[in-house]
C-alpha cells in the first residue's frame, strides 16, 4: 500500500495493476538508458553538440511527464498532474515511483 499526501489530502494507492507494473519497469529502463546518454551530453558539452543536448532536454521532460502521469493512474487518478507537480518537488515524485517499484517488487517475491 502506497501513500501520497498533496496538500492537506493523503491518497492510498491499494491495487497495482499489470498495465502500471509494466510502465513502471518501462520507465526505469528508459531511466537507466537516459543515465547513459546524459554521460554522452557531458561529453557533447565540451563539443558543442547542441543537438545531442536537445534531444536529452526533451527525454528529460518526456520522462519526467511520464512518472508524473504514472504515480496519477497508480492512486487511481484521483488528482490531475498538475496537482501532483504544484505539491511535489521532482525528487519526491522519483521518491513515489522508487515506492512503487519497491512494492511491485515485495508483491513479486510473494508470489
Amino acid at each position: 500500500m502506497l501513500k501520497l499526501k498533496l496538500g492537506d489530502k493523503t491518497y492510498v494507492a491499494t491495487t497495482i495493476n499489470a498495465a502500471i507494473t509494466r510502465e513502471t519497469f518501462q520507465i526505469n529502463r528508459d531511466a537507466l538508458q537516459f543515465a547513459k546518454e546524459a554521460l554522452k551530453a557531458q561529453q557533447a558539452e565540451e563539443t558543442e553538440d547542441f543537438d545531442l543536448l536537445t534531444d536529452i532536454m526533451d527525454k528529460t521532460l518526456e520522462l519526467k511527464d511520464r512518472k508524473a502521469a504514472l504515480i496519477c493512474k497508480a492512486y487511481g487518478d484521483k488528482f490531475t498532474v498538475d496537482d501532483l507537480e504544484n505539491h511535489l518537488t521532482d525528487e519526491e515524485i522519483d521518491l513515489q515511483i522508487n515506492s512503487l517499484i519497491s512494492s511491485i517488487n515485495r508483491k513479486i517475491e510473494k508470489k
